[in-house]
C-alpha cells in the first residue's frame, strides 16, 4: 500500500482532539530516548530537552509526541529507557495528569500500539535507584494517528510519517533486527550515524514529497516527524501545509513545532553563551509564526 493510501486510511480512523484560538501546543518527535549507553543518541541533548519541557509545563502548553520518542529498536526492554530518564517520565506524567499529554507511535516505538505493552510498561514502572514502583500513564492510549480540530472545523492530521515505506512500515521487523544487532555493534566503535549522508538526504526528500503530495491531494494540513528535518510551510509562498517537528538527536539542538494563539511556527532549543561566557538554554523561532487561517484561504 502506498504512502498516500496508508495516510488516507489512517486519517479516516483517527481520533479527533479539539483545540481553539487560545490553545498552546508543542509537537516533538524522534527523541529516540535510549538507555544512556554509547548507543543512546538522545543523552547529549537531555538537559536542553528537560529545560524545554519544564518551560512548556509552566506555560500551560499541551505536549504531543509524534512517534519514535523511545528507541525500542535498539533496546529490547523499556524499563532500561525508563530508568535512564526517570525525571523526564515524571515530567511527562505531570502533563498527562493535567490532560495535556498525547502521543502517537512511530516505526521505532511501534510496540506501543499493543495494549499489553502499555499496561506492562507505561501504566507504571520500577525505579531501580529508589527501589519502588512509579505510577505513570494510567489507561493511556497511543494510536497511530490523531486529528486536531478547532471550532472552525480547521484540521491538522498528526502522523509519524513512516507510513507506506517498506523498510519502516511493512518490513519493520527486519529493519529492527539490523538496527539492534548490526548497526548497534558499529556504534560501539564510533561509527557515525549516516542519517545526514547525501544518499539519506535524497531519500528523506522523497519521503517528504510523498507526504506533501498527500496534503495537496486531500487539502488537509499534516504535522509529522520521521525525517528528522524540521519544517514549517510558509502560506505566503503557497507551500502546501506540511510541517515536520524535526528531532532531538541533532548534535546541538532540539526542534519542534508550536501552535500558539492561532499561529504555527517551527522552533529550536539550544545552548548559548552570554557576554560573560555563562551557558544558558534558549528558544529560537526558525520559521513563522504563520496564521493558521492563511492555510485555509
Amino acid at each position: 500500500m502506498s504512502t498516500k493510501k496508508r495516510l488516507s486510511k489512517l486519517y479516516a480512523k483517527s481520533k479527533v482532539i479539539p483545540f481553539n484560538e487560545q490553545s498552546k501546543i508543542v509537537f516533538m518527535s524522534d527523541l529516540h530516548r535510549g538507555d544512556y549507553t554509547w548507543a543512546d543518541d538522545f543523552n547529549h541533548n537531555e538537559l536542553i530537552y528537560t529545560h524545554a519541557l519544564k518551560q512548556y509545563l509552566i506555560e500551560d502548553y499541551t505536549y504531543i509526541e509524534l512517534g519514535d520518542t523511545d528507541e525500542l529498536w535498539d533496546n529490547k526492554k523499556f524499563k532500561n529507557i525508563f530508568n535512564a530518564y526517570v525525571p523526564i517520565f515524571k515530567l511527562l506524567k505531570k502533563f498527562y495528569d493535567k490532560n495535556r499529554y498525547h502521543a502517537i507511535w512511530g516505526n521505532h516505538d511501534n510496540t506501543k500500539k499493543y495494549k499489553g505493552f502499555r499496561k506492562k510498561n507505561l501504566t507504571k514502572n520500577y525505579d531501580m535507584v529508589k527501589r519502588k514502583w512509579i505510577d505513570l500513564f494510567k489507561d493511556i492510549d497511543i494510536p497511530e494517528g490523531l486529528i486536531l480540530e478547532n471550532e472552525k472545523k480547521q484540521r491538522f492530521f498528526l502522523a509519524h510519517g513512516h507510513q507506506g515505506e517498506w523498510g519502516n512500515d511493512y518490513l519493520w521487523f527486519i529493519s529492527r533486527f539490523i538496527v539492534r544487532y548490526i548497526w548497534r555493534f558499529f556504534q560501539k566503535f564510533g561509527f557515525r550515524d549516516p542519517v545526514m549522508s547525501p544518499f539519506r538526504m535524497k531519500r528523506k526528500e522523497k519521503i517528504e514529497q510523498k507526504m506533501i503530495d498527500w496534503v495537496k491531494n486531500n487539502q488537509i494540513p499534516l504535522i509529522a516527524g520521521h525525517t528528522h528535518r524540521v519544517f514549517c510551510a510558509d502560506p505566503a509562498k503557497d507551500e502546501a501545509p506540511y510541517f515536520n517537528s524535526g528531532t532531538a538527536v541533532h548534535p546541538r539542538k532540539v526542534t519542534g513545532i508550536e501552535i500558539v494563539n492561532g499561529k504555527i511556527s517551527s522552533i529550536q532549543w539550544l545552548k548559548k553563551t552570554d557576554e560573560s561566557g555563562k551557558v544558558f538554554i534558549d528558544k529560537e523561532i526558525i520559521s513563522g509564526p504563520f496564521l493558521i487561517n492563511d492555510y485555509y484561504k
